[in-house]
């Protein structure tokens, strides 16, 4: 008999623990040739240094899983060794050692010894991925007559391609919502084009007049005020928008259900409010000035719906939110200190900053002999970490998702091995994870928690003379960067990738890395958001968020790795450029792909998990990939290349699904260049089930595949809710949980 391993918590020789009575268990093998073993008695002996801190003594017990630590308070920051001595019942012994080493024992944001949560100082915004978003602008037309407001929407990517929506609309497309001033009478027009085959430019898709949609008789504009600067705010909750004019109501729709009755955003969407592929984006935006209209414009500004309703775009003559040019700038003439637009329509893409990536270099005694360095760190979103051009961890996804305004995960490092004499570097990139961006089908959801992910971090060296140094995130040590390769990147929407500045990433945490043209990052605070009710009268109410301080917790989750791969086992030219991949099997994971293209091709990756059957109300669209299961979840990720054969494999998102289609290149990978990587926290199952009928082990093989697919970080229901909203993963977490072992 011998132990195999012993587990504290759960894992084998964890770090950053921060329970004060952990569990040990142990596994048992038994030797060639012996028969009939169990234990009979144990034994667990825990010390740190020449102290013990508990000695459980002899145990007359078959147990050999969570036993409960009963010694001694254990100390932060501390490594313990622990001894395992086991007896069977014919009389034999097995021993064998561990280790683990506490986290900071401490929940409360002091423990961080003057560490800053900080973040960039400018959002990441990427046009064609925003589906909830207020848009505004301020302008006046001459005269006090005409029609004249703002575009958004425009230049959809999905649209521009037949082979990209499952309408086959391929043109010219977008929003426009333009106040109509004409003898007297004002109206709200709004055009949609290119979205529905019924679209038309000559034809507004509705027309409202302008008085308060409540009271429904309040004039806005009058002819005394008709040449005045007037405020045209349009919110977009996904597929529907309301409008306002100088703050008062003006568009929206009663909608009389089962539910009562409830006030609704007009429906943009020609595919319907709820369960859909989400239209309008935000695509490129702009103004416009009707025919025989000259329009002044003071700004065109977008800012998030949900608290803390930050400002993302603004354009004025002056220029933009950071400083920058105006995107109008080469296209707009400024008079007396505005746009002037005159019987035209003019949009650009107002997309901006990339990721944020995070710098600082830590300095280490060169005098002094380093005995241990620990890198304690969590997020706001998902991070990825370097130091010196190191990776610190193969754990993916991290901190990991939990209930962000109760508790933070963090985790602990060993990186000792990596810091060495005099200046290290060390850069953070963060993503939005499950933080921000979308998050379940409930599209009000859109930056949940808040909108901007950040940082908290804090490095501590120990010296062999005893002497500690704590390095810690702050805005005057620490550099920002906003233009590195990863433009963008969602769970639900996916990840954007420009090559061609790859090398920024590999070496932005180098210590003789450059930085002297980034900027100062900023201290990032959280603030109250209130509780909604998406509806009213029925059922319970989102809560609110961040009404009291979260506590810190050392490693409470299962961490996600890569625990299979798959390749490609098909590939149909579906369209002229346009390729399709079965991996005949459904995934959860991040896709690698081999390209051969020349700098600069901007190559697009879709993913579907089921075909368009051959039924009659599908016809023409047989064999393509079917999307409306996805919902909101656009599933899409963009790679443009840097020339050669180079590798795409995205890092801060995951997609569910079988097929996966690739357009934009002019050399299709080969079957063996597209693999698919399973993302999982289910590392090994604990029982197999074979037998001899062919369907029953399809059966079983499919169970596992749910399970390692459905348990990324935390049980999940289906991958594009991703947070088990209806509970259903609950009452299969225990069966789950009793048949593997999460990582």
């Amino acid at each position: 008999m011998k132990i195999e391993r012993i587990l504290i918590e759960d894992q084998m020789a964890p770090i950053g623990l921060d329970e004060k009575k952990p569990a040990f268990s142990w596994l048992l093998t038994a030797e060639e040739g012996e028969q009939n073993l169990m234990q009979s008695a144990c034994r667990i002996v825990v010390r740190t240094g020449e102290d013990t801190v508990w000695d459980s003594g002899k145990m007359e017990t078959g147990v050999s899983t969570g036993i409960g630590y009963e010694g001694e308070a254990l100390q932060p920051c501390t490594k313990y060794e622990v001894k395992a001595e086991v007896w069977d019942n014919h009389g034999g012994k097995a021993e064998a050692e561990s280790s683990f080493e506490t986290g900071l024992m401490d929940s409360l944001y002091a423990a961080w010894e003057g560490a800053e949560w900080i973040g960039a100082p400018h959002a990441t915004v990427c046009a064609e991925n925003r589906g909830v978003f207020t848009i505004e602008s301020e302008f006046r037309m001459e005269g006090g007559k005409g029609e004249a407001g703002i575009v958004f929407g425009a230049n959809d990517f999905r649209l521009n391609d037949h082979t990209k929506n499952e309408l086959g609309m391929e043109g010219e497309n977008y929003i426009r919502y333009a106040v109509c001033l004409e003898d007297g009478d004002a109206r709200l027009a709004i055009y949609r084009v290119g979205y529905a085959p019924e679209d038309t430019a000559e034809k507004p898709f509705a027309v409202t007049k302008l008085v308060n949609w409540k009271e429904k008789t309040q004039e806005i504009l009058t002819p005394e005020n008709a040449d005045a600067f007037h405020k045209l705010t349009v919110e977009v909750d996904g597929n529907v928008a309301y409008a306002y004019v100088d703050g008062i109501l003006v568009d929206a729709i009663e909608e009389h259900g089962f539910f009562g009755t409830k006030v609704s955003g007009r429906q943009l969407n020609p595919r319907g409010n709820n369960d859909v592929l989400p239209y309008p984006r935000l695509n490129e935006i702009g103004f416009y000035a009707g025919k025989g209209t000259t329009g002044y414009f003071k700004n065109l500004t977008v800012r998030n719906v949900r608290k803390p309703s930050a400002e993302i775009v603004r354009e004025t003559p002056e220029g933009r939110l950071d400083g920058g040019k105006s995107i109008f700038a080469d296209q707009i003439p400024v008079e007396n200190g505005y746009f002037k637009v005159e019987d035209s329509q003019i949009t650009a893409d107002p997309s901006h900053h990339s990721i944020p990536m995070l710098r600082s270099c830590i300095s280490c005694q060169k005098e002094k002999k380093l005995a241990s360095a620990r890198l304690y760190i969590t997020a706001r979103g998902i991070y990825d970490c370097r130091i010196n051009g190191q990776e610190i961890t193969e754990d993916l996804l991290r901190p990991g998702l939990t209930q962000y305004d109760h508790r933070m995960n963090y985790q602990t490092y060993d990186i000792t091995g990596l810091m060495k004499p005099g200046r290290n570097g060390i850069g953070v990139a963060l993503a939005s994870g499950w933080w921000s961006e979308a998050q379940t089908f409930v599209v009000k959801n859109f930056n949940y928690f808040g909108d901007k992910e950040s940082l908290l971090a804090k490095v501590v060296m120990k010296y062999e003379d005893g002497s500690r140094e704590v390095f810690g995130t702050n805005t005057e040590d620490w550099k920002y960067f906003g233009e590195g390769p990863y433009l963008f990147s969602s769970y639900f929407a996916g990840e954007q990738y420009d090559a061609r500045r790859a090398e920024v990433y590999e070496t932005y945490s180098l210590p003789e890395f450059d930085d002297s043209t980034w900027e100062k990052p900023v201290v990032v605070d959280t603030v109250m958001i209130e509780e909604f009710c998406t509806m009213p009268g029925f059922g319970r109410s989102w809560p609110a968020v961040h009404e009291q301080k979260p506590e810190y917790i050392g490693e409470y989750d299962a961490p996600v790795r890569i625990v299979d791969r798959r390749t490609a086992k098909t590939r149909k030219e579906l369209f002229p450029g346009v390729y399709l991949y079965d991996l005949e099997q459904e995934m959860a994971g991040v896709p690698r792909i081999t390209l051969h293209e020349k700098a600069g091709t901007k190559i697009i990756i879709r993913y579907a998990e089921v075909l368009y059957p051959d039924l009659p109300e599908y016809a023409g669209k047989e064999g393509t990939m079917m999307l409306e299961n996805y919902r909101d979840a656009t599933s899409t990720d963009v790679y443009i290349c840097r020339g050669g054969e180079e590798v795409f494999q995205p890092k801060f998102t995951f997609h569910g699904y079988r097929y996966i289609e690739i357009s934009g290149v002019e050399h299709a990978p080969e079957l063996e260049e597209v693999e698919s990587l399973q993302y999982s926290s289910v590392t090994e199952f604990h029982g197999s089930l074979t037998s001899s009928h062919k369907l029953l082990n399809r059966f079983a093989e499919n169970v596992s595949w749910s399970q390692k697919c459905n348990f990324i970080n935390i049980p999940t229901d289906c991958r594009r809710e991703m947070s088990a909203w209806a509970g259903r993963a609950i009452r299969i977490f225990s069966a789950i949980r009793r048949s593997t072992t999460a990582a």
